[in-house]
Formats: structure tokens, sequence, C-alpha cells
């Protein structure tokens, strides 16, 4: 029964982070999962499916380094990964990144910026928004080519899962929209998604432990600061973009933690 309940909880948070169709041997467990067990596995289910989606590019990077040409299979790999992790969620989180970059430029303040950023991938932007796009995409490519060069592709995961575990502590806060938590659990769930988060960064510790307690640090700021930014200015609640943009801004500090604190 607690396979089933798992695999339920992953399913949900499949369907609220990715937009590619959950499997059916997953989606189909949701139906028959424990109604009162499931918000608090989905909490879990979060930094899970981040640290799963990080380890597919590690396979995938031992798979393209069999390559004759190194700096090639560099290049293969960071591209491939930029483009997967911008398919799967359809670019929101950036695109919401970029909005906000190109609404403070207008002049807005950040809690303003934050509240009418567009999610939008392909919405047409204003040169400030373009080039900022533009700009956290390359990042995260060159991030991808370095790690790759280096050996450190467990950062990936490490990053991805900090970003999935930071959305899920956010989405505790009621929604602008309805007034109720996107994740519905107890607070001690909430709590103990840090002690998984944390086991899952010790994996990533003993290959890169710079770079994992850099990338902590930094996800534990951002959330901080986004809590705060939400109950000083939004009554406590928060909505999709905000979240995605945290989400967005988690995973680029931490990959970018990897690039700085590896050897």
């Amino acid at each position: 029964m607690i396979i089933n309940n798992s695999l339920a909880a992953l399913a949900n948070a499949w369907e609220m982070l990715l937009d590619p169709p959950c499997p059916k041997s997953l989606s189909n467990r949701i139906q028959d999962a424990d109604p009162d067990l499931l918000p608090e596995l989905t909490v879990y289910g979060f930094p899970v499916l981040g640290f799963a989606l990080g380890l597919l590019a590690v396979i995938f990077a031992r798979v393209v380094n069999i390559l004759p040409n190194p700096v090639a299979s560099a290049f293969i790999f960071a591209g491939v990964c930029t483009l997967v992790s911008e398919y799967v969620t359809s670019g929101r989180s950036v695109g919401a990144l970029a909005s906000f970059i190109e609404l403070r430029a207008d002049g807005l303040s950040s809690h303003e910026a934050m509240l009418h950023s567009r999610s939008d991938f392909n919405v047409n932007r204003k040169p400030a928004g373009m080039l900022s796009m533009i700009a956290i995409l390359v990042i995260k490519a060159f991030c991808f080519f370095v790690l790759f060069q280096k050996g450190q592709t467990i950062v990936i995961a490490g990053a991805l899962m900090l970003s999935f575990a930071g959305q899920a502590c956010l989405a505790a806060l009621p929604s602008m929209e309805s007034g109720q938590p996107f994740l519905e659990a107890h607070a001690v769930t909430f709590k103990r998604l840090w002690i998984v988060a944390f086991t899952f960064m010790i994996i990533v510790f003993i290959s890169a432990p710079y770079a994992a307690l850099a990338g902590m640090a930094c996800g534990g700021a951002i959330i901080w600061i986004i809590q705060n930014m939400c109950l000083k200015n939004f009554d406590g609640m928060i909505n999709e973009k905000i979240i995605g943009i945290a989400g967005a801004v988690i995973e680029l500090t931490a990959l970018l933690s990897g690039f700085l604190f590896i050897r």
C-alpha cells in the first residue's frame, strides 16, 4: 500500500510540475491512493521527482561521453539538457523570470514586477526581457557544459531537486486566486521536506561538497526572501508565477554554485 501511495504522490507531483503527460502506469495510481496520505506524500514527491530528473541527466552524460570528441560531447550534452529542461515545463519559469527582469527594467518595484510577470515563453517581449531570457538560457547551457567537462553532472540533480523542493515549500502559502494553499499538508510535513532534500544533497556533497553547501544556502535564502516578500506585500499569499520565478532562480543559483565551487 505504501508503494502505491508513494507512486501516486510522485504522479501527483509530476502533474503539478511538468507538462508532458504523466505515464498512465503512475497516474492511474492516484485514484487508488489514500486521500489522507496523498497530500503529505506529494510534498515529498517534489524533491524526489527533481532528483530523478537530474539523474537522467547524469545517465545521459555517461551515454554522450562515449563520443571520441570530448568538446563535442559537452556541447551536445549542454544543448540537449537546456532544451529538455525548458520543454518539460514549457519554459514557464524562465519566461516568468525574464518577464520579472523586464518589468524591473521598466521601473516597477520587485513585488509589483513579480505580481505582473507573464510566464508565457513565447510572449512578445521588450529588448530587456528578450535579452534576459537569452542570458538565462546561455548561463544554464554554460553551466551544463562545464559540469559535464568536470564530470560533476550530479550537481544538476541537486539543482533540480532544490528547485522543486523550494517550489513545494512556497506552495504551502495560500493562493491569491483561491485563498487555499497549492499543497495542503501539515506544517510538520514541510519541515520534513527539508530532511528529504538534505538527504539527497548528501549524495551531491560526496562529489561536490562546496557546490552542495553553496546551493543549499542560496536556495534557503531565496525561499526566505520570497516568503517574507509575500508576507509583507501580499498578505502572505502567492501565485504560480512567483513560485515559478523562485524555482528558476534557485535552479540557476545552484548551477552557478556548481560552476564556481567545483574543482
